[in-house]
Protein backbone atom coordinates (compact mmCIF):
# COMPACT_ATOMS: atom_id res chain seq x y z
CA UNK A 1 0.00 0.00 0.00
CA UNK A 2 3.37 2.28 0.75
CA UNK A 3 4.97 1.10 -2.69
CA UNK A 4 1.42 2.70 -4.43
CA UNK A 5 0.67 5.67 -1.98
CA UNK A 6 4.41 6.91 -2.80
CA UNK A 7 3.91 6.07 -6.58
CA UNK A 8 0.69 8.16 -6.44
CA UNK A 9 2.31 11.38 -5.16
CA UNK A 10 4.86 10.86 -7.21
CA UNK A 11 2.68 10.38 -11.13
CA UNK A 12 -0.84 12.14 -9.35
CA UNK A 13 -0.15 15.08 -12.45
CA UNK A 14 -0.39 12.22 -14.94
CA UNK A 15 -2.43 9.18 -13.65
CA UNK A 16 -4.87 11.56 -11.51
CA UNK A 17 -4.98 15.30 -12.62
CA UNK A 18 -4.26 14.69 -16.94
CA UNK A 19 -7.29 12.32 -17.30
CA UNK A 20 -9.59 14.51 -15.00
CA UNK A 21 -8.67 17.50 -16.89
CA UNK A 22 -9.38 15.46 -20.63
CA UNK A 23 -12.30 14.59 -18.83
CA UNK A 24 -13.93 17.48 -17.89
CA UNK A 25 -12.58 18.95 -21.77
CA UNK A 26 -14.46 16.46 -23.53
CA UNK A 27 -17.15 17.50 -21.06
CA UNK A 28 -17.31 21.00 -21.69
CA UNK A 29 -16.70 20.06 -25.28
CA UNK A 30 -19.54 18.01 -26.26
CA UNK A 31 -21.66 20.53 -23.89
CA UNK A 32 -20.69 23.60 -25.57
CA UNK A 33 -21.08 21.84 -28.84
CA UNK A 34 -24.98 20.85 -27.86
CA UNK A 35 -25.71 24.47 -27.32
CA UNK A 36 -25.73 26.01 -30.69
CA UNK A 37 -28.83 24.60 -32.36
CA UNK A 38 -28.88 27.04 -35.98
CA UNK A 39 -25.35 25.10 -37.06
CA UNK A 40 -25.87 24.08 -40.37
CA UNK A 41 -23.15 21.00 -40.29
CA UNK A 42 -24.84 18.26 -39.03
CA UNK A 43 -24.32 17.53 -35.75
CA UNK A 44 -23.22 13.79 -36.33
CA UNK A 45 -19.84 14.86 -38.64
CA UNK A 46 -18.99 17.08 -35.56
CA UNK A 47 -18.65 13.82 -33.79
CA UNK A 48 -16.69 12.27 -35.90
CA UNK A 49 -14.11 15.20 -35.62
CA UNK A 50 -14.16 14.95 -32.03
CA UNK A 51 -11.59 12.38 -31.55
CA UNK A 52 -8.94 14.32 -34.05
CA UNK A 53 -9.93 17.59 -32.39
CA UNK A 54 -9.56 15.92 -28.55
CA UNK A 55 -6.53 14.56 -29.69
CA UNK A 56 -4.61 17.84 -30.92
CA UNK A 57 -6.48 19.55 -27.69
CA UNK A 58 -4.54 17.24 -25.27
CA UNK A 59 -1.17 17.04 -26.98
CA UNK A 60 -1.08 21.31 -26.96
CA UNK A 61 -2.11 20.90 -23.38
CA UNK A 62 0.36 17.92 -22.90
CA UNK A 63 3.28 19.90 -24.93
CA UNK A 64 2.28 22.96 -23.14
CA UNK A 65 2.55 20.92 -19.60
CA UNK A 66 6.38 19.65 -20.84
CA UNK A 67 7.39 23.06 -21.48
CA UNK A 68 6.43 24.67 -18.55
CA UNK A 69 7.93 21.51 -15.98
CA UNK A 70 10.89 22.50 -18.36
CA UNK A 71 11.10 26.52 -16.97
CA UNK A 72 10.30 25.19 -13.62
CA UNK A 73 13.57 22.96 -13.43
CA UNK A 74 15.85 24.65 -13.30
CA UNK A 75 14.82 25.50 -9.75
CA UNK A 76 16.21 23.05 -7.21
CA UNK A 77 13.69 22.44 -4.00
CA UNK A 78 15.39 24.73 -2.13
CA UNK A 79 15.58 27.43 -4.50
CA UNK A 80 11.57 26.95 -5.29
CA UNK A 81 11.23 27.47 -1.68
CA UNK A 82 13.21 30.52 -0.93
CA UNK A 83 11.28 31.83 -4.41
CA UNK A 84 7.83 30.93 -2.92
CA UNK A 85 9.09 32.67 0.31
CA UNK A 86 9.63 36.12 -1.69
CA UNK A 87 6.68 35.58 -3.61
CA UNK A 88 4.74 35.68 -0.36
CA UNK A 89 6.72 38.48 1.05
CA UNK A 90 5.96 40.31 -2.12
CA UNK A 91 9.49 40.63 -3.34
CA UNK A 92 8.91 42.79 -7.05
CA UNK A 93 11.77 40.14 -8.44
CA UNK A 94 9.87 36.67 -7.14
CA UNK A 95 6.57 38.39 -8.31
CA UNK A 96 8.25 39.26 -11.95
CA UNK A 97 9.44 35.87 -11.96
CA UNK A 98 6.00 34.75 -11.56
CA UNK A 99 4.25 37.05 -13.91
CA UNK A 100 6.99 35.84 -16.64
CA UNK A 101 6.33 32.37 -16.03
CA UNK A 102 2.74 32.89 -16.38
CA UNK A 103 3.07 34.50 -19.51
CA UNK A 104 5.58 31.86 -21.35
CA UNK A 105 2.73 29.19 -20.26
CA UNK A 106 0.06 31.51 -21.59
CA UNK A 107 1.94 31.84 -24.69
CA UNK A 108 3.29 28.08 -25.56
CA UNK A 109 -0.63 27.07 -24.69
CA UNK A 110 -1.54 29.56 -27.06
CA UNK A 111 0.90 28.77 -29.96
CA UNK A 112 0.70 25.26 -29.33
CA UNK A 113 -3.33 25.33 -29.67
CA UNK A 114 -2.68 27.21 -32.97
CA UNK A 115 -0.33 24.91 -34.48
CA UNK A 116 -2.58 21.51 -33.27
CA UNK A 117 -5.72 23.27 -34.81
CA UNK A 118 -7.34 22.03 -37.58
CA UNK A 119 -8.23 24.05 -40.17
CA UNK A 120 -11.66 25.37 -40.97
Amino acid sequence: MIKIKHWLLRWQEHAIFLPIMVAVGLMAWVVLGTLDRTAAVDSMADWIGLPLRTAYAVAAIALTYTVRRRWRRKLNDEEQKIWWDKVLESSPGAIAILIIDAVVTLCALYFLLKFFSLPA
